[in-house]
């Protein structure tokens, strides 16, 4: 057996001193945290005060988030909100050999639902809360929850909250007095939803280490009133824009213009959603010009998804009358100079390789870009079982049966954008 050899005391005293230095120079000590993963780091914070200090730094979380991403810019899962049973419940669908175990529990409110995501962060929103005893229009006691513990009235109505599931921390979103009267709005509930357009969060470690949150308000004619918070200054601004370019008939209408504004996301510094009515094309926002612009799409594509992976935009689209197996991929160039196809891909074959799925009911949930191009995904849902379709090759695996069963096709009409679950040691 070979023996070890002791440390001279040159040695000794040589390694204590270099233990020493990276224990009490700040720079080396952040080089080597960055590079440990993230569920073990959050245990570092209970080294010491100084540790603490360290790692719930903006900017540290912001360079750490950075580097493991580098590593492995994948998500660790994709989050679909649950809408047919007691939240806080939402389905997670791992995106590798990992099991996640996430809840809303320590929020105590009920019925919380994911309202966005945005690298690692998510914008969670509560049913619309009223007291036990208030009155109620009938025809929206679904979308209501009486609540015992609304007791005043800044709880009545909504509730946000921004949260970070990696390390358990969540802020509830507190608007500005101005931005609250005019989002108390009683009844109907209607009339609320098509008052406020979107409610986003805008939050990007490459740009900044502090984050937004946006608030669009639908006013008068071609009129959007927009509120934005910065953690930076932890403070409110506003203004109102014109949108005469993405105006139908003289008058804005996210309805009428078949924009899911709910159902916006972050990507490249705007927030992006798709429009179907009209000639198709992508509306964005531009957070810092803080202007609203267009993209148009292939007027022969029938949009089957809109979404974004590390920083680029996608569509899955068919060019027939019906939904058929056979699809095409576009990607838009980080210019946003025009649309690509990226992938032509038929499902033919998968389909004969899973004949116990009766293929009813399928969609994309998203499109997965891998560190290696060959390892990039389609994520598709077929009659409630989640598979990834290697977009190289053609292959295909099942990672998680989501078990609806009957409801399977009630449910799936509300999972068009799953949200991207990505670790992060961001303090909120």
């Amino acid at each position: 057996m070979k023996k070890g050899r002791f440390l001279g005391p040159a040695e000794e005293k040589m390694t204590s001193n270099s233990a020493a230095t990276v224990a009490e120079t700040d720079d080396l000590l952040i080089e080597i945290l960055t590079r440990v993963p993230t569920k073990p780091l959050l245990k570092f914070k209970c080294v010491s005060k100084r540790w603490l200090s360290l790692i719930s730094n903006p900017q540290f979380g912001a360079s750490h988030f950075l580097f493991q991403q580098r590593l492995n810019p994948s998500p660790t899962a994709l989050l679909i909100n649950d809408f047919y049973y007691n939240a806080p419940n939402f389905h997670i669908i791992p995106l590798n050999t990992e099991k996640l175990h996430l809840s809303f529990d320590y929020l105590n409110f009920p019925h919380v639902h994911i309202h966005q995501s945005s690298n690692g962060l998510l914008l969670l929103c509560s049913s619309f809360l009223v007291s036990p005893t208030e009155k109620f229009l009938p025809d929206y006691h679904s979308g209501v929850y009486r609540c015992s513990s609304v007791v005043t009235d800044d709880d009545r109505g909504f509730v946000y909250f921004l949260c970070n599931p990696t390390t358990r921390q969540f802020k509830r979103i507190s608007f500005p007095s101005p931005l609250k009267q005019k989002l108390r709005i009683p009844y109907p509930l209607l009339y609320y939803q098509h008052h406020v357009m979107c409610i986003c969060v805008a939050f990007d470690p490459k740009r900044s280490p502090y984050y937004k949150i946006i608030v669009m308000l639908k006013m008068i004619k071609s009129t959007v009133e927009i509120y934005t918070y910065s953690s930076e200054t932890d403070s409110w601004t506003s203004r109102t824009t014109d949108v005469t370019d993405l105006c139908i008939d003289g008058e804005f209408s996210p309805i009428k213009l078949g924009i899911g504004f709910y159902s916006g996301f972050y990507c490249n510094g705007a927030i992006h959603w798709f429009r179907n009515i009209g000639i198709a094309s992508v509306v964005y926002f531009d957070i810092d010009n803080e202007i609203f612009k267009k993209l148009p799409l292939p007027p022969e594509l029938n949009v089957w998804y809109f979404g974004e992976s590390l920083g680029l935009l996608y569509v899955i689209g068919y060019r027939n009358s019906s939904p058929p197996l056979d699809y095409v991929v576009l990607e838009m160039g980080a210019d946003y100079s025009e649309w690509l196809v990226k992938y032509d891909i038929n499902l033919e074959s998968l389909r004969s390789e899973s004949p116990e799925l009766s293929w009813n009911i399928y969609k994309a949930l998203s499109i997965i870009r891998g560190k290696d191009e060959k390892e990039s995904v389609m994520v598709i849902l077929v009659d409630g079982v989640v598979m990834t379709y290697k977009v190289s090759d053609g292959t295909s695996k099942t990672i998680f049966d989501l078990e609806w069963e009957i409801l399977i096709g009630r449910c799936t009409q509300h999972i068009s954008s799953p949200y991207q679950y990505l670790e992060t040691l961001y303090c909120v």
